[in-house]
């Protein structure tokens, strides 16, 4: 059946406003595209819809050799938002009770078929765009970090007393794709004696590995506080943090505690949205605050930074972002996507510096809101010669303005990136190209190009030993890999991962995630770079000489810290 007829068909099922119900609306599709909509999904549609929806995981069972075989009974408000959700799209009639009855089981399959219809198994009426709109609506909310994350509640805290950035990292591996993450982290690493560099590089390197899975990261920033373990180094660390990435709430100012460390539990209340806060007041109606946030600051034309995401306002963010890289304002990797979260933040924060405009006094944080006053003016404005850089240059999706020079071609310079290089892929694969997670290998990983791998990954299951989808001379998991070939904006479907282009990804990522410029020139030491290197590179161990994701899959440290500290000196001494 060809496209249009689809459509003409389903909008006379929703005009004669029947069936009513989603089992038998499930059938009608069924009818439509000429298939059976029942369990198991098999393997050649799970697969793909998996691989481009990955938040539906979640909701499903999934068997390696029959696909999909059951829907499972998952968190009462997750469903709930779910069913609210695909309410809204016009396509179902479900009813919203956190519970995956009948109804709810039928539209989850239906889901599945509509996304393989889309992308070439059928066609479909609900595109891949839009149930990535759904699913980011589910109110998967999550909190990780310290104690500062643990007192702001919330449903799914992950956060422990006294956690230090590599356990918030183990935190973080946690979170399924998609989630609006809360986070807090740095603080106990200060009173340990990390560096401040140190400490906003592996902060910033959390943040990156979330959002390649499609996490909205919210970041909040510690107090400096009067009486904690190596006080003199919590400005500084604040600032460092500061300098990296984009602080979504700073709780310096709070009401503190006797301690002199935490701020008054009424501080962190209120912070978490999306889930209510566990520790809210028992008098306080669940989804007020939701409801409050939706009305994004009541400004007539204004926006504010969410979550939540208002669906009714996806064009107009998306006419924003246009506009924002129209000027040169990178809204990084995630493109024009209708989403006012971080990235556009950080867009909004360089336009409103360059052209003298400030935030709204409500807003939560510097870019999280432009008046229509101020759209007015954007939409009118000429770019700039020399624009503020957005921090999301190079991530994909941006204007192209800040892309990174090329490396020098001295010798001494080259002699050194490939140095480091050999290094990593020393305690990471033992140097082979063609190796996959678990050591075993397969020649023909250098010649499949990137989509190929990425596919191959899927199956990585069925590795002997294997614990991740880690591939390569540099050990790229899927995710990652399929950031960073976005981040270097290469074509996927014809570029080989072969041994250039695996050299090719480690130093670009060097140079994205752990300031290979600034080691090379001297501005970042040693130490730093070492631990910029560990929150990338498992293998490779940080200043508190464990492997930053110990105890995440089969990651453990190649070496120790001081032999590492060694190498990477004596790489740098050969530098003129």
């Amino acid at each position: 059946m060809r496209y249009t007829d689809f459509k003409i068909a389903e909008a006379r099922v929703k005009e004669q406003q029947t069936p009513q119900n989603v089992a038998d609306l499930a059938t009608t599709h069924a009818a439509l595209d000429g298939r059976d909509r029942n369990l198991p999904i098999p393997v050649e549609i799970a697969d793909p819809v998996l691989r481009l929806a990955p938040s539906l995981r979640q909701f499903v069972t999934y068997n390696s050799k029959y696909g999909i075989v059951g829907i499972k009974t998952v968190n009462g408000n997750t469903i709930r938002d779910l069913q609210t959700s695909l309410n809204r799209t016009g396509n179902y009639n479900l009813s919203v009770d956190g519970n995956v009855g009948n109804n709810t089981h039928a539209a989850i399959i239906d889901i599945f078929y509509t996304i393989a219809a889309t992308n070439g198994i059928g066609e479909s009426s609900i595109k891949e765009n839009q149930f990535d709109d759904i699913v980011a609506a589910t109110g998967q909310v999550y909190v990780i970090g310290d104690s500062h994350a643990k007192a702001m509640g919330g449903t799914n805290n992950l956060a422990s007393d006294g956690a230090n950035l590599d356990a918030i990292a183990q935190q973080a591996s946690r979170v399924p794709n998609g989630a609006t993450v809360y986070m807090t982290g740095g603080h106990n690493d200060v009173a340990a004696g990390e560096n401040p560099g140190g400490i906003a590089g592996l902060v910033k390197s959390i943040i990156t590995r979330l959002e390649s899975k499609g996490c909205t990261v919210n970041y909040i920033l510690f107090p400096e506080g009067t009486d904690n373990t190596n006080q003199n180094q919590m400005g500084p660390t604040r600032q460092a943090i500061t300098t990296a990435v984009t602080v979504g709430k700073d709780l310096d100012g709070c009401s503190m505690q006797g301690d002199g460390i935490h701020c008054s539990l009424g501080s962190y209340r209120g912070i978490v949205t999306g889930n209510a806060p566990s520790n809210a007041p028992a008098n306080t109606p669940a989804g007020d605050k939701q409801d409050r946030d939706n009305n994004m600051f009541n400004m007539e034309g204004g926006l504010e930074a969410g979550p939540p995401y208002p669906p009714e306002q996806v064009d107009a963010v998306k006419a924003l972002q246009t506009e924002l890289q129209r000027l040169g304002y990178s809204v990084g990797s995630t493109g024009i996507d209708g989403k006012y979260g971080p990235r556009t933040s950080r867009a909004v924060k360089a336009y409103q510096s360059d052209f003298g405009q400030a935030s709204p006094p409500n807003a939560n944080f510097a870019g999280g809101a432009i008046t229509a006053d101020g759209i007015t003016a954007l939409q009118s404005a000429s770019p700039k010669d020399d624009p503020t850089p957005t921090g999301n240059e190079g991530q994909g999706g941006g204007s192209g303005t800040y892309d990174l020079p090329p490396l020098s071609d001295r010798d001494d310079v080259q002699g050194a990136v490939k140095a480091v290089r050999d290094f990593i892929a020393q305690y990471e694969s033992k140097g082979h190209y063609d190796i996959r997670n678990g050591e075993s290998r397969d020649p023909a990983i250098p010649n499949m190009t990137i989509d190929e791998i990425l596919q191959y990954q899927l199956g990585w299951r069925r590795w002997s030993k294997s614990a991740s989808s880690a591939i390569g001379r540099y050990q790229y998991t899927r995710a990652t890999l399929e950031w960073m070939a976005g981040v270097m904006g290469v074509n996927t479907s014809t570029q080989k991962f072969d041994p250039e282009f695996q050299d090719k990804l480690c130093v670009a990522d060097m140079r994205q995630r752990c300031r290979l410029d600034g080691w090379l020139n001297g501005s970042v030491s040693d130490e730093a770079f070492i631990n910029l290197i560990s929150a990338v590179w498992a293998a490779i161990p940080n200043s508190s000489n464990r492997s930053t994701y110990q105890g995440v899959a089969n990651n453990s440290k190649g070496l120790d810290y001081d032999e590492t500290l060694d190498i990477i000196s004596q790489i740098k001494t050969g530098l003129a």
